[in-house]
């Protein structure tokens, strides 16, 4: 699977056989990005011009052992002064680890000025996880920006 990327080299990114943690002490090979760094974002836009990101190809973050995964996100959704009820979501951001799988809707749930622009939505389990972005029917080939956002990823120790 190719995944039409550009490095800042150059070079092309794609998709590789990567080995999946499936539990404690089970790996499993399955197609993905691997993530290398400890802390990083994850932007949605990635999903409209590759493979990158989507189910097909999901970002494989991993950090030491003993250390855990938030994820915050940063929406860029407009936020209207008219009272309306907001759109529905889009996109769904999909985080998957040991054969469990979170699903977490990319859109804010009100309309308010004072809503914070980052939230953070998921707390791993474990030192490795795969996230990638879900778009409802007929938004593959829509091209605005608003509803686009940010994850931002960041392995930290937990004890115990």
């Amino acid at each position: 699977m190719f995944c039409p990327v550009q490095g800042n080299g150059g070079e092309t990114n794609e998709c590789r056989r990567v080995r999946i943690q499936t539990g404690e002490g089970t790996t499993e090979i399955h197609y993905g990005y691997r993530i290398h760094g400890e802390s990083g974002f994850l932007a949605s836009i990635t999903t409209r011009e590759s493979t990158i990101g989507t189910a097909d190809c999901p970002w494989v973050l991993r950090t030491q052992s003993g250390h855990r995964f938030i994820l915050s996100l940063i929406s860029f959704q407009r936020i209207s002064s008219r009272k309306a009820p907001s759109p529905s979501c889009a996109q769904t951001i999909v985080v998957e680890e040991w054969n469990q799988t979170t699903e977490a809707p990319s859109c804010s749930s009100s309309s308010s000025h004072n809503e914070q622009r980052e939230k953070r939505f998921h707390l791993s389990t474990s030192n490795e996880i795969q996230v990638y972005i879900k778009r409802s029917e007929g938004q593959e080939t829509t091209h605005s920006n608003d509803g686009e956002f940010i994850l931002k990823y960041q392995g930290l120790a937990f004890r115990r």
